[in-house]
């Protein structure tokens, strides 16, 4: 009886998907531009949160990412050269601290008293 059973739902299924082949295909058509409209729609508002003022200035999106890019590419480099003065005028002080005890001494002092 179970194999009889099994085998006549499957012969009505596919009579049902047979016979609503349209309407199934129509349904999933119709689910897909739902579902696109709504995701264009969240894109849309995602993109207007995260818009800069373009309204005011004649020049372009593009334009704007591109000096933006440039922008913080000119800041990393003058925080590299920075780095660099910073790192050299320690390894001074280092130097002079070893050979000039006093001055170290009197160095932090200052740096902690009077730098605040």
């Amino acid at each position: 009886m179970g194999f009889k059973y099994i085998q006549y739902n499957q012969n009505n299924m596919k009579e049902f998907i047979e016979r609503y082949q349209k309407t199934i295909v129509g349904v999933g058509a119709l689910s897909v531009l739902v579902l696109c409209y709504f995701q264009q729609k969240e894109i849309k508002t995602l993109r207007a949160e995260l818009k800069v003022d373009t309204v005011s200035t004649p020049i372009g999106e593009e334009h704007i990412v591109d000096s933006l890019i440039a922008e913080s590419d000119s800041l990393n480099s003058e925080i590299f050269i920075l780095q660099t003065e910073i790192g050299r005028h320690e390894l001074t002080r280092d130097a002079i601290f070893t050979k000039h005890p006093k001055v170290g001494e009197e160095y932090s002092k200052y740096f902690n008293e009077q730098t605040e």
